[in-house]
């Protein structure tokens, strides 16, 4: 029986790590953002969801088309501009002054939550050998939920008796170091398509994709 190809290599391991920065980026900002508009913006319960949820929806809007730029421009464009916007967006939250502006600068993080997370997730499956792309996603994973399970804690603890400055500082040094992690990263081998781009939404995609929404929307 041949070994098994390796999977755990030093290239693999720092998309990971830059996944993990990157998240802890995203997650720290879970607790802070509904104390931010409540506190010094003023708004009540609605617009926290609105603000909150604003960042996903710019992704929802990007990412049918984040995988189509990656594949014509590369892997790490998408991983390091995407972290660039949530660094630069993020350090720009103290600004604002009114929750609309709030909203539309989470709709421009969004932008650069999809490039970074399509970036980074098919160029961990680029870097793993065909027979162990399924554990390469789980290792994946690790990065996607650790940064989702301490980064809210580590916002807790920056924020402490209202210093949103700090938070905001700390999470887009955080994106910065994803992006970083990025620039050393080297671009995966893809092959050039042989056929026009088909349909932006894949009829074979409906159905785990819905069972994923399903999963999300409780969450």
């Amino acid at each position: 029986m041949p070994p098994r190809e390796r999977l755990l290599t030093p290239r693999f391991l720092l998309v990971v790590a830059s996944g993990l920065s990157y998240f802890m980026a995203i997650g720290m900002l879970i607790p802070v953002v509904p104390q931010y508009v409540k506190g010094p913006l003023g708004s009540g319960n609605v617009g926290v969801g609105v603000a909150v949820g604003s960042l996903f929806v710019g992704a929802v809007l990007l990412r049918p088309y984040a995988g189509r730029l990656g594949d014509r421009f590369g892997r790490r464009v998408l991983i390091i501009g995407g972290a660039l916007i949530i660094a630069a967006s993020t350090a720009v939250y103290g600004v604002v002054e009114a929750l609309p502006y709030l909203v539309i600068i989470r709709l421009l993080s969004g932008v650069g939550e999809a490039a970074f997370f399509v970036g980074a997730a098919t160029m961990i499956t680029d870097l793993a050998p065909e027979k162990r792309r399924g554990e390469a996603v789980s290792y994946w994973s690790v990065a996607v939920y650790g940064g989702l399970a301490f980064g809210p804690a580590l916002g807790e603890l920056v924020l402490g008796d209202d210093r949103f400055l700090a938070a905001w500082i700390v999470s887009a040094s955080l994106a910065l170091l994803a992006a970083a992690l990025g620039t050393v990263t080297v671009e995966t081998a893809r092959s050039a398509p042989q056929t026009p781009a088909g349909k932006l939404i894949h009829r074979a995609a409906l159905a785990p994709g819905s069972v994923l929404f399903l999963g999300l929307i409780g969450l």
